[in-house]
């Protein structure tokens, strides 16, 4: 009896001890800032191999990646694909981009956002990096000369780290990166064609200002790279100007602060992350001393459907569109929309095509072509490319078009946004540009 006591005792001394140790540890809350410079610091390294701008750490950017990271490691395991990318409410970084808490500014319209996430989840940084390079859609994504800016959240986990970075651009927000021990300064500059308001655009000239405001030359043509001039201080100003548009950034020149591979023995504490600014008051004279002021732009929240992103599919042209079934086509321009009861893909005949002005409606319910996700086409809204489409489901495990795509971006809908399920219309500029059947499961909109 004794014997069995013990044995008992002893069983249940090992369950209080196993059992503990088999739970789910927690992720890490706060983001690995030595692995988050490296990071930033290789893709900066990769763009300005490139001739591009390097791009400069914004909080509000940082935020959004390490609250996706963080999403992505209390799952059960590592999301693959575009799924890494999928937020809590199955919403994609676009969507997330414009929600309260981080408000990131648009150009002018709620889809003319600048901001795309990379991810991966590698033993190292340099795992990534040769992960992203190798992919094309990754590798377009981090070599395009529209982002200026980034954040990086880095969070270990059991086979090295999970590495998200979310970059983009913002109105009037001109980044320039020192290189103190190369005396290079870079440049960036406004290079994103659409939207609506009034920022500036392609700057051509610039001017350099000391840390108290007064000028280090006279204006000179704008170039991707400078002779970093003598001054004194820990930083400089730089005034970017095309016209009577002007935008102002401070350039930090402490070692510490330059996020490129040469600098890691400098780097120390949290990684940089600079707040945006934007055309100073009051303006610095050539005759004047006046310390530059900087001021971050309003942001911009809204809330816009939420949407999904998937890679490019196969590479073929989507066939020769056809209207209610039959053969014919328009001879000119045209846009196809191809449906079944879950999902509706559009894609057009030709490229260039502007799709920004089409609304898909049935009188109560109404689609705005504008407002899908388009971050995986190699055109865009407003010049379609004649091999992508867009995606629209209302079954998450539906993720392929009926239809062969080059490159497609997907948008989820609730089943009650499917309007292509009764008989709608095609809207351009407010009036009826083509009526379709449900039941013919194709129709095709007359661009000409």
């Amino acid at each position: 009896m004794m014997r069995r006591w013990l044995f008992c005792a002893f069983l249940l001394a090992l369950l209080v001890t196993v059992v503990p140790l088999t739970t789910t540890a927690q992720p890490q809350s706060t983001s690995n800032a030595d692995e988050a410079r490296a990071v930033v610091a290789a893709l900066n390294e990769w763009r300005i191999g490139l001739g591009l701008a390097p791009m400069r750490p914004n909080p509000i950017l940082e935020k959004m990646a390490l609250d996706q990271a963080r999403y992505i490691l209390e799952q059960p395991q590592i999301p693959s694909g575009a799924e890494i990318h999928t937020g809590r409410n199955g919403e994609d970084p676009r969507t997330r981009a414009l929600y309260p808490q981080y408000g990131w500014p648009v150009y002018g319209q709620t889809d003319q956002l600048v901001l795309s996430e990379i991810a991966a989840a590698r033993p190292n940084v340099q795992g990534a990096i040769n992960f992203w390079r190798g992919s094309d859609i990754h590798n377009r994504t981090v070599t395009n000369g529209w982002y200026r800016e980034v954040g990086a959240a880095v969070l270990p986990y059991r086979l090295g780290f999970v590495y998200l970075i979310v970059i983009a651009s913002q109105p009037n927000v001109l980044p320039a990166l020192a290189d103190p021990r190369g005396d290079t300064l870079y440049l960036s500059n406004e290079t994103y064609p659409r939207g609506r308001g009034d920022w500036i655009r392609n700057a051509d000239q610039v001017r350099l200002f000391d840390s108290q405001g007064r000028p280090l030359g006279d204006w000179q043509p704008w170039t991707a790279t400078l002779p970093l001039p003598d001054t004194s201080g820990d930083s400089l100003f730089v005034i970017y100007q095309a016209g009577t548009a002007e935008a102002v950034t401070e350039v930090s020149l402490r070692p510490a602060d330059v996020l490129l591979p040469q600098y890691a023995d400098a780097w120390g504490g949290a990684i940089v992350v600079a707040a945006p600014t934007n055309t100073p008051t009051p303006r610095p004279t050539s005759s004047g001393g006046a310390t530059l002021a900087t001021n971050t732009p309003a942001p911009n929240p809204t809330s816009v459907l939420a949407v999904n992103t998937v890679p490019p599919q196969a590479t073929s042209v989507p066939p020769t569109a056809t209207s209610g079934g039959s053969s014919s086509a328009p001879a000119g321009p045209s846009v196809t929309l191809a449906y079944t009861a879950s999902t509706l893909t559009l894609f057009a005949d030709r490229a260039g095509i502007n799709l920004g002005g089409l609304v898909l409606t049935n009188g109560t319910t109404s689609i705005r072509v504008a407002s899908l996700q388009a971050q995986f086409i190699r055109g865009t809204i407003q010049s379609f490319g004649a091999r992508d489409c867009l995606f629209i489901t209302i079954d998450r495990s539906i993720t392929t078009p009926t239809v062969s795509c080059g490159f497609t971006s997907t948008t989820f809908f609730e089943a009650s946004r499917a309007i292509w399920r009764s008989d709608f219309r095609v809207e351009r500029g407010g009036q009826t540009v083509a009526s379709c059947s449900a039941s013919a499961g194709r129709c095709v909109i007359p661009m000409g």
